[in-house]
């Protein structure tokens, strides 16, 4: 692990302090097969879709009072590690607070950055397997491919 990299470095100690294994062990050691048949599915929206999206659900977080949500946390002064403050919008809304940018400027901003996260999940998942079906999540076929395989899986 690199010195710096404190969410791994919690992750190796919740690890550790869960099982009493170091995640080394873990890492090191050679699984067996599962015994069940696995099958992966890629959720892929449409792309204009989910760009709307996205926007469509921070204004409806705006409207329902992450501001003033977003506030009260600011308010405490919480340590600029912690991990909630790297949420969907918290370090635009906080800049906002610190009279770096206006709402709409912070609002902007939080969209453009949570975009390019999809985009960039949506890279790291084409890279991770094949997967057994990609699937469009606002068509019915996402229900119906499913069962299909599980009804030729045997049992």
């Amino acid at each position: 692990l690199k010195p710096g990299d404190r969410q791994r470095h919690v992750r190796a100690w919740e690890v550790w302090a869960a099982t009493g294994t170091p995640l080394s062990v873990w890492q090191d050691g050679k699984a067996e097969p599962a015994p069940w048949k696995f099958v992966t599915l890629l959720l892929s929206p449409d792309r204009a879709w989910l760009r709307r999206r996205i926007e469509t659900r921070f204004d409806a977080m705006l409207a329902g009072g992450v501001l003033a949500e977003v506030h009260a946390v600011f308010e405490r002064g919480p340590d600029p590690a912690w991990p909630g403050l790297k949420a969907h919008g918290a370090p635009e809304l906080f800049r906002c607070f610190r009279g770096e940018l206006s709402v709409d400027d912070a609002r902007r901003i939080a969209i453009d950055h949570t975009r390019q996260y999809a985009k960039r999940q949506m890279t790291w998942f084409r890279h991770q397997m094949t997967p057994d079906f990609v699937l469009d999540p606002m068509t019915d076929q996402v229900l119906g491919e499913s069962e299909k395989f599980l009804d030729k899986s045997e049992p």
